[in-house]
């Protein structure tokens, strides 16, 4: 007889247990899942769609910036209170190596793509869509024979930019912070390189070597202020004049 009752005990609370632990694996508290779109690309995909991943992502009630799978990973509203809005601010790549980022600056490099994304959503909204936007500025070289026709060799451009800059990781915004530097810009057959956004000024030299040997420096005849987001072209002469085409498309 104790047998059997240790036994109905032992299955009554096996029960309970299997119980609390479906409750606990179903939680009540709405969680909410994260999409992104780059604004200006010419296909807008979307969350499984994207080429966006691992993102570093932070809200105007956190200081500090943790790592996020866009594809899979999700949040909970608990985690920001009552709040009514909660604004969202991310960055892809992610900011560094590190699981978190306690930042509000960061020091980067020409070259890159970087996009930076912002949401706001609702308390209690289920799905979040990040908009991300280009934060360099792609320019794309074209060299131009003597008859007017472009080089199809191989090149290498060297030119002085401000290749170093630092970034507002809650505006995105990035601040050329070195002096100029000579640069190559572009080495073989690769024509666009991402600069930081800056003005290339009226005279700036842009050396010049071909694949068939031919060398040559061109001067910009113009001011040119690029601006993020936004694609511009470099047309340089082998008579040694060059200007900035803004492509006034944002990327």
């Amino acid at each position: 007889m104790k047998t059997k009752v240790f036994l109905m005990t032992l299955a009554l609370s096996c029960l309970w247990s299997c119980q609390q632990e479906e409750e606990t694996k179903q939680p009540n508290e709405p969680r909410m899942s994260f999409t992104g779109v780059v604004i200006g690309e010419g296909n807008l995909t979307r969350g499984l769609g994207s080429d966006i991943d691992i993102i570093s992502m932070s809200t105007n009630l956190e200081e500090t910036f943790t790592v996020l799978n866009i594809k899979e990973d999700t949040r909970s509203w608990s985690e920001y209170g009552d709040v009514n809005d909660v604004v969202f601010y991310a960055h892809y790549p992610r900011l560094s190596g590190e699981d978190e980022f306690d930042e509000e600056t960061r020091e980067l490099t020409g070259g890159m793509d970087y996009l930076f994304g912002v949401a706001t959503a609702k308390n209690g909204q289920q799905q979040v869509c990040l908009e991300f936007k280009h934060v360099t500025s792609p320019l794309q070289v074209e060299i131009l024979n003597e008859d007017g026709s472009i080089y199809q060799g191989k090149v290498k451009v060297i030119a002085p930019v401000k290749n170093k800059g630092k970034q507002d990781l809650r505006t995105g915004v990035i601040t050329p912070v070195n002096e100029l530097n000579r640069v190559t810009l572009v080495d073989g057959n690769s024509r666009t390189v991402n600069l930081l956004p800056q003005a290339i000024t009226k005279g700036t030299e842009f050396k010049v070597e071909l694949e068939d040997g031919r060398t040559f420096t061109a001067k910009t005849t113009e001011t040119q202020t690029l601006k993020p987001g936004y694609s511009y072209t470099v047309v340089i002469n082998s008579n040694g004049t060059s200007y900035i085409v803004d492509g006034a498309i944002p990327l």
